[in-house]
């Protein structure tokens, strides 16, 4: 989703690894490749959701226009992103290829590990983090009514069809291309490096798209829809037409697809 990495996560660090032709390379801590990809990754998740419904919704409200608060916010916002990238760069959860210009993050289950052997560490409350608290402060009425809106409706359906299966499933947390190299196929093979991991463990695995046109590239994967959450449609500022959002599972386990080795996949660890 758009939304939650600009909400929670808090971190500092990271390793390098390489993953090409199947073979894994480790390097050392601060190698300048990693700092690199994790630059041009937090600038490119803002760019890729730039036109994304929910982002949209959450920041182009009526009373943002020529307010001070926006210039404000969108530095914030970028740092709070980086710093919410470095966490999952640190527990080896972070997956990017063309040196961050596609970027998919991920959870994998608690009960199960495949990358490392302790889970990862729990996001800290929003209260509880200083940067956020500030980005709350900057927000404008509507765009925190907004935010309240989309995360209480998510957090109802995933209680609904996800429940406490959460540790026992892979999650994508996170899955851009920036809008340059969209369309050639690099969100495919991150998606499906982390489905392998998901069928190796024989887990399930489950996302919220935030963008229903992308519906069919998910469902391309054996995600299918498990619940809708309309948005927009109690907000007397919105002028538009209420929207979905969508939380997607996959069961199916499929083979290892055999184009995936022969391409370059870098993962941030």
């Amino acid at each position: 989703m758009a939304l939650f990495p600009l909400l929670r996560g808090d971190c500092s660090g990271g390793r390098f690894r390489k993953i090409e032709n199947g073979e894994a390379e480790m390097a050392k801590n601060g190698i300048a490749g990693a700092v690199e990809h994790l630059k041009y990754a937090s600038r490119m998740q803002r760019k890729a959701f730039y036109d994304d419904p929910i982002s949209s919704y959450i920041w182009r409200t009526p009373d943002a226009k020529g307010s001070w608060k926006g210039v404000v916010l969108k530095p914030l916002r970028d740092v709070l992103t980086s710093r919410f990238i470095k966490r999952y760069v640190r527990e080896g959860r972070a997956l990017t290829v063309l040196q961050g210009r596609a970027l998919v993050l991920y959870t994998p289950p608690t009960d199960s590990l495949t990358l490392r052997d302790d889970p990862p560490s729990p996001s800290p409350p929003v209260n509880k983090n200083p940067l956020t608290r500030i980005l709350f402060l900057c927000m404008t009425p509507q765009q925190r009514r907004r935010v309240d809106e989309v995360v209480k409706k998510h957090e109802i359906a995933i209680e609904s069809v996800i429940g406490d299966r959460a540790d026992k499933l892979f999650y994508v947390d996170l899955l851009c291309t920036h809008p340059k190299y969209q369309g050639q196929g690099f969100a495919s093979i991150l998606l499906n490096t982390v489905l392998e991991m998901a069928d190796e463990a024989g887990r399930p695995t489950w996302l919220s798209s935030s963008n229903i046109k992308n519906t069919p590239f998910y469902e391309s994967f054996g995600f299918k829809k498990v619940a809708e959450i309309v948005l927009g449609d109690d907000d007397p500022d919105w002028k538009g037409e209420p929207f979905i959002s969508l939380l997607m599972m996959r069961t199916l386990i499929t083979p290892k697809a055999s184009w995936v080795s022969d391409e370059k996949v870098a993962l941030l660890a």
